[in-house]
């Protein structure tokens, strides 16, 4: 189950590793997982098939958190604001 509270440096540290990660792949949207090992995050996989169903199902957070997810891909794949 993925972890939905983590302390705010250590998410930075993810999210920053996440986009270097898509970036270096040249890929405009992408599900990148990130694991701890040794103190340090690390890309474990990038799919650019994304599918958060398991966060959705976590509850009212990981739902709300999966909608966020698939608003802001579409708003990247297709360059316009979603409703």
């Amino acid at each position: 189950m993925p972890q939905l509270q983590v302390e705010p440096q250590r998410r930075q540290q993810a999210i920053d590793l996440a986009v270097r990660a898509v970036e270096a792949l040249q890929l405009r949207a992408a599900s990148v997982d990130v694991v701890w090992s040794g103190g340090v995050p690390r890309v474990l996989e990038v799919n650019t098939g994304i599918m958060v169903e398991s966060l959705a199902r976590s509850g009212p957070e990981g739902a709300a958190a999966a909608q966020a997810t698939y608003r802001a891909i579409l708003d990247a794949r297709f360059g316009y604001r979603t409703p």
